[in-house]
Formats: structure tokens, sequence, C-alpha cells
């Protein structure tokens, strides 16, 4: 028996196998789920088929390791941890499988009990239900245990064919469009999913229930003091334009945006802007350092993620701007747009 709680999708793996007879296997799963990894590359060995192991990073479904099947002559990709990303900026030419990786287990009663005291004190009477990828199948024990403490919960539907109701992703919160809650829950683990939220829904209360964690976290000050820097920044630039910008795309299919990259190419120069492009893997510290060495430009903006700016390089000492970011700036507005 496994010692984990999650589905794995053993019978996704062997019909794709029947379906694509590959020799050889790409394997990909993001850091936390990386413990998962030798259950899985046993499952397909038992089957006939030889994997390989991608040690890299996975941040999203966006992030798909082709280049490393490619090196390693893998024929096809099976992708742990995300569902399948509705944008690729190139076509990939080998089968792709995607499983999301479910968490199985239920919620501790006293965790629901506790978001149903932090809703009561709030004077909430209604709420938006919402989930990461791993744990959106957990909403409906949420929503049921609302209802019957007389709150109404509500679990948006996606008009995305790739997203399950309630479902969000870093990048992607279109399920809420057009919806205002007293409140929106978030199932997930760490701020990650609940952060770009607080971002997409400015001012609004974002209420954490982080399984991983076991427990349940107001973001109210998080997430307006992320929120506040986002503005300060984006208003530095407003009262002083840059000179020189950056695009820096990304490489992976999901993260190579070109018509984001024209698109603001052409609007920068018609500010008279400078506009230099800019490729990439992997966007960190040393890597943003190395290439503002190299162009000394007033700001950079990232068109392979919009995470990056605002959870990894937020400290660099030059704006780095969001797609959503940079379009303020151009159109000379505070009023905050997220992601893109």
């Amino acid at each position: 028996m496994p010692n984990h709680s999650y589905d794995l999708g053993f019978d996704r793996i062997d019909s794709f196998i029947k379906e694509y007879s590959p020799k050889l296997i790409l394997l990909q799963l993001p850091d936390g789920l990386k413990f998962l990894a030798q259950e899985i590359i046993d499952y397909i060995r038992s089957r006939g088929v030889d994997v390989v192991l991608s040690g890299s990073h996975a941040y999203g479904a966006c992030d798909l390791a082709v280049d490393e099947a490619f090196v390693v002559g893998a024929d096809s990709i099976i992708h742990i941890g995300h569902n399948e990303y509705f944008y690729r900026g190139y076509s990939v030419d080998i089968p792709v499988l995607y499983i999301p990786a479910y968490y199985l287990d239920g919620i501790p009663s006293d965790l629901l009990e506790e978001l149903v005291s932090i809703i009561e004190r709030g004077g909430w009477s209604s709420v938006v239900l919402l989930a990461s990828i791993q744990y959106v199948k957990l909403l409906d024990v949420v929503r049921e245990r609302l209802v019957d403490r007389g709150v109404k919960a509500y679990i948006p539907s996606s008009s995305s064919k790739y997203f399950i109701a309630g479902q969000v992703i870093g990048c992607n919160y279109s399920v809420v469009d057009n919806i205002s809650s007293d409140a929106y829950i978030i199932l997930s683990s760490g701020f990650f999913h609940a952060l770009g939220l607080c971002l997409y829904k400015p001012f609004s209360r974002v209420i954490l229930m982080d399984i991983g964690r076991g427990e349940v976290i107001d973001m109210e000050g998080l997430c307006r003091r992320v929120l506040a820097k986002r503005l300060y920044i984006v208003s530095k630039l407003l009262n002083n334009p840059p000179r020189r910008v950056a695009l820096v795309n990304g490489v992976r299919p999901g993260q190579y945006r070109p018509y984001l990259e024209k698109l603001f190419k052409e609007m920068f120069i018609d500010r008279g802007i400078s506009v230099y492009t800019v490729s990439t893997t992997y966007l960190h510290f040393d890597e943003i350092a190395a290439i503002d060495h190299a162009l000394k430009c007033d700001a950079y903006v990232v068109l392979s993620c919009p995470r990056i700016p605002v959870d990894d390089l937020a400290d660099f000492h030059k704006p780095l701007l969001t797609p959503g970011e940079a379009l303020m700036f151009l159109n000379n507005s505070l009023e905050y747009k997220y992601p893109w």
C-alpha cells in the first residue's frame, strides 16, 4: 500500500502507454511531490517502459520540460501535479499526459470548525470556494459543512475546458470573473495561490485553508502589504518614466509569449522608450542581476510568469513588472491589474 494520500492516476498512465507505446518517458514533478516519483517510476517500468526523472523544478503546467525530453531522447512526457495548461506559445510534438495528483485524505473536522468560526466572526453570509488542483475535490466537503451552518457557499464553474469548477492556478483566476462575495475561501498549501487571488481581486477578503500546515489563515494583512508594494513600484515609474526597458520572455511552451512581446515592444517604442528582448528558461536573482549588468535598463517586464516579480524577485533593486503592471504604466493607471 502507498504511504501517501494522492491519486496518481495509474489507470490513465496505463491507457497512455497502450495508446502511444512509448519507449522512454520523461517524468516531471514539482519539488513538493517528488517523493512520489519512485512509486510512479516502478509502475511505469512494470509496464515495460523506461523512465528518466526530471530533477528540475516544475513550477506549473506551463513549465513543460520539452527541452529535457529532447536531450535525453524521451518520446513522451508524464507531468504530475497539474492539469493541462490552456496556453502554449508553440506546439509540442510528443505526447504529454498530465496527472493532477488529487489529494485523497479528507479535511480534519477541527480545521473546518476553525473556518466556520472565522466566517461567523466576520459576519459573512456568503462565500466563494476555490482550490488549487490537488484539493479541488475537497470543495464539496467544505461547502456542505458551511451550508449546514447557514452560510451560502458557492463553487464557481469555469468557462475553460481545462479547469475544474472552483480551480485556480497562480496566473489565472478567471473563474471568479464577475463574481462578488463577502469573502473568498481558497484551499491550497502555502500562500502562493491565495496571494494570487489577492492580486486578482484587490481589497477583497481572502481566507486560506492551508491543508499542508493544517491552518486557516486570514490573508488580509499580507495581501495589503504586497498590493501596496506593487502599486508603489508602478507609481514610481509613472512619476519617473523609464528610458530603456527589457522584455524577459520564457522558453518553456507555456511561458513563451510572443504576442505579449510584440504588443509591449510596439507600445513602449510608441512612447519613445528603447526596448530590449531577453529569453531565459528560469529567472532567479543571479540571472536578472546578470541581465541588468548587461543591459542596464530602467525596468524589466517579465512575460514568462507574472509570479516571478511578485514572489521570487520582489526585492530586486530595479522595477520588475508583471505584464499587468506594465499595462498600468502604459495606460497611466493605478487601478491594479493582474496578471495580463
